[in-house]
């Protein structure tokens, strides 16, 4: 069964790949390739002794596309094609589920389509989901994906082991077993090819959408990496028409309608969606941005569009009925006028006569007050005034039921009751933000802001006429497949237009009327109005920015505190630089004044103290730098052995005082080194305090050693040993700060420092890795090991442009048999020439 060599098409020529000589030389040399073919129709079978079927004619494609033209067809079963592809047999087996132990004996290539798998039952049986079939007897092919679904869903089944799909539907029809799960198209297949009369597909299992691969033998990397390139070579869309010369479009869309932006639709859904024809679509007269009508009829905002995306899923055209207002629009739905609502929020009410959808979208709530009002957080406290609501505010029941005694006037749309507030006949409107956001700003009413955000948020749904056994469905399902990112770009489409030049163009329009009307006078004062009007657009820009500077700010109290913390913090260490300066002054005019060694080297040691001391108050400043994601390391000349010196005189006082023994050493190395001195010498303090604080006798060693030295760069250990307590590794680990809590992200070509240190009692092996991040290169791969992470500068040799900054990972540090505990900490530091 061997398809012989032939001369390819034109189009399959144009389609051809440009191969690389490695690859041009192993197809060249590849013998006849060896296919799988199971009976799985319309994927793959033989019909009139010749391989045929969906997956057949793709994979030609491919093969094709990188000049492997011979090829032959094995029939036999898929558990059989399994173990045959495993000993050398065989060298593709299509359409094949990854998993971890299939891993161990061939390769996969990347996904070309995914399929949701049906349940089959006998009539009258209901087994919506994976979930309803615990205890039952389910029909499991051998060595087929279902049984893995049912072992991941876990569920307690009985497994009914059968060889084919057919098979496995006989054994349902004749009792033998409950249920049966398969792929969707090789399913409706078959029971169309063998009629049973008492099984129907009764559910499905939706998040059962398993990519299909092809599978190679263990040792043909070269033809897994050609059939990627094959795959990623063929468009989507190409594949989906390929599938429908096999299948019905609903089965394609089960393939690929995802990727098309489509939703797989059954017969009876495409019966019934024909009848209707087109969607009648009633307007939701909220507003812009959320929806509104155009003075030529034109529904448009972000409801109309999204509505008409999720039309498009389902290939189903809309007709929008005008409304006059909301309560027309409720009437009509009401008398089925319209078969759905671009936009509503589901109520007690409206459930007499809606089924609603989940959200689409969701916006805050917020009340508008005069400028005068104080900002609260409480709406409880102001239930005595009176607030206005849209009569379309579908909030207003859940606020009613929140606050029994709020005072609440419904007005036909926001502005009038944005005017109502302007006039102070009430308190407040409670509306949602870009709609206010919009009429304050196009109304020019600078005397309103926001004054509170509610805990309530408005809801955007879809509501469809309850009577239609198939719209609540196909709307959600809809909803569900439509793409975030294709969401949120709607939203901001209609949520980032600037409505202040629409104002000033309808003002001159008005204006340029009345100067055909009027005089050369007028003319002048509509121009000088017109320049006042520019310049009132760009107060109200200002103002615009500060109301919602001044929202956040009510909403965000927490960011607003570590805000105040930053400028203490900024403030108390210049306060602190004053007197310190002071000492380090006298100290050095005291070590002038003619000393003995001992109090010279102590008051060196003073000055060295103080000096550090400095430069750690100097790093309380980098706080506000380090938010805005602006904080820059030092380069500086570091003298390795003056930094160990450095801190142990800063420590020693405390080490004697507990009878310590402190000992450093140092390796030697040719060359100075350039980095940030400061947080090199904090890391070591930090570990050096640790052991001195966790020792209670005995000795404290202080390492920098020099493990490799090339032309290029040089290699730094720091470490850490005293004779303290000694903790587990999983103690270690819980001491060490982690990351992904405490770490901001950094802008890009951004540098940070950080120091994660670890502080609990006991601890016994935390340690630094570092290596140089260029700015403008993608970093390399950080040394394996625990997740932890911090940044610093690493010393550098004095040649050559210095490093931009530098990233640090945590882990253990190797364990050796002359490894000495507690190592309390240690950095790896990497110099560059």
């Amino acid at each position: 069964m061997e398809a012989a060599p032939r001369a390819a098409s034109a189009a399959e020529f144009a389609g051809r790949l440009d191969l690389s000589p490695a690859e041009k030389e192993f197809v060249r040399s590849q013998p006849t390739l060896r296919i799988l073919v199971v009976d799985r129709p319309p994927f793959e079978y033989f019909r009139d002794g010749q391989a045929s079927g969906f997956t057949v004619e793709f994979l030609q494609l491919l093969l094709h596309k990188v000049g492997l033209t011979r090829f032959t067809y094995v029939p036999s079963s898929f558990a059989q094609g399994l173990d045959m592809l495993g000993d050398g047999r065989l060298d593709i087996v299509p359409d094949i589920a990854r998993t971890a132990e299939r891993e161990q004996q061939m390769l996969f290539t990347e996904p070309y389509r995914y399929a949701t798998k049906s349940i089959v039952a006998r009539l009258g049986a209901s087994y919506p989901d994976i979930s309803s079939l615990d205890g039952k007897r389910i029909a499991v092919e051998t060595r087929n994906i279902a049984d893995k679904i049912i072992q991941d869903s876990g569920i307690k089944a009985r497994r009914i082991s059968c060889e084919t799909v057919v098979d496995c539907l006989r054994r349902v029809s004749n009792g033998e077993a409950d249920a049966y799960i398969e792929t969707t198209p090789v399913v409706e297949y078959r029971m169309a090819a063998h009629p049973m009369g008492n099984l129907a597909v009764v559910g499905s299992i939706d998040n059962a959408q398993t990519p299909s691969r092809f599978a190679v033998r263990k040792d043909a990397a070269m033809l897994a990496s050609l059939l990627n390139r094959a795959i990623a070579n063929t468009p989507i869309q190409e594949r989906a028409a390929l599938a429908e010369r096999w299948m019905s479009r609903s089965a394609a869309d089960l393939l690929f309608g995802r990727a098309l932006g489509r939703i797989a639709l059954s017969n009876a859904e495409q019966d019934h969606l024909a009848r209707l024809r087109r969607l009648k679509v009633c307007s939701a007269p909220s507003g812009a941005p959320l929806s509104e009508v155009t003075r030529e009829g034109e529904h448009v905002g972000i409801a109309p569009d999204v509505v008409t995306r999720l039309a498009q899923t389902m290939d189903v055209e809309l007709e929008f009925v005008p409304t006059r207002s909301w309560s027309d629009t409720l009437d009509a739905a009401r008398e089925r006028r319209c078969d759905l609502i671009s936009f509503a929020q589901e109520t007690p009410e409206r459930r007499a006569f809606l089924d609603f959808t989940s959200a689409y979208a969701d916006f805050p709530v917020v009340v508008v007050t005069r400028s005068s009002q104080p900002y609260f957080t409480d709406i409880g406290q102001h239930l005595h005034q009176r607030f206005g609501v849209t009569r379309a505010f579908g909030v207003a029941p859940s606020l009613q039921a929140r606050l029994p005694g709020i005072n609440l006037t419904e007005y036909d749309d926001a502005a009038e009751g944005l005017r109502q507030v302007q006039q102070g006949q009430i308190f407040g409107f409670i509306g949602t933000l870009p709609i206010v956001n919009r009429h304050l700003l196009i109304e020019g009413m600078t005397d309103l802001r926001v004054a509170s955000q509610l805990s309530e948020r408005l809801s955007m749904q879809v509501a469809v006429r309850n009577d239609d056994p198939y719209l609540q469905s196909l709307f959600q399902r809809a909803i569900h497949a439509l793409p975030p990112e294709k969401r949120q770009s709607i939203i901001q489409h209609w949520t980032s237009v600037r409505y202040e030049k629409a104002l000033d163009t309808a003002l001159l329009a008005k204006s340029v009327g009345g100067v055909a009307a009027g005089a050369a006078l007028l003319l002048l004062a509509v121009l000088a109005w017109n320049r006042h009007l520019t310049r009132r657009n760009l107060e109200l820009d200002g103002k615009v920015a500060a109301r919602t500077q001044e929202l956040q700010q009510a909403t965000q109290l927490a960011e607003a505190a570590s805000r105040a913390k930053a400028a203490f913090l900024a403030n108390m260490s210049h306060e602190i630089r004053t007197p310190l300066n002071a000492i380090m002054g006298l100290s050095h005019l005291v070590r002038t004044g003619g000393l003995t060694p001992e109090q010279d080297r102590r008051m060196a040691q003073l000055e060295g103290a103080s000096a550090h001391l400095m430069e750690t108050i100097g790093a309380i400043l980098d706080l506000s730098k380090i938010e805005s994601g602006k904080f820059t390391l030092q380069e500086e000349p570091v003298n390795i052995e003056a930094v160990v010196d450095n801190v142990i005189a800063i420590v020693e006082c405390d080490a004697q005082a507990k009878g310590l023994q402190l000992r450093r050493v140092v390796g030697a190395s040719t060359g100075s080194h350039w980095g940030d001195r400061t947080r090199l010498q904090q890391a070591l303090l930090n570990y050096v305090a640790n052991a001195i604080k966790f020792t209670q006798a005995g000795d404290i060693e202080v390492r920098a050693e020099l493990e490799q030295e090339t032309e290029l760069e040089a290699h730094w250990r720091f470490s850490v040993i005293d004779s303290g307590i000694l903790a587990s590794p999983q103690t270690c680990c819980r001491g060490c700060s982690h990351p992904s809590s405490s770490w901001r992200t950094a802008p890009p070509g951004a540098t940070v420092a950080r120091a994660w240190v670890c502080r609990s009692p006991g601890i016994s092996r935390c340690s630094w890795a570092a290596r140089p991040v260029w700015t403008a290169h993608p970093a390399r791969a950080a040394p394996s090991g625990s997740p932890f992470a911090c940044a610093g500068a690493p010393p550098r040799r004095l040649t050559g442009p210095p490093p931009r900054a530098t990233a640090l990972r945590a882990r253990q540090p190797p364990l050796g048999p002359q490894a000495r505990w507690p190592v309390r900490g240690c950095c790896w530091w990497t110099t560059m020439r």
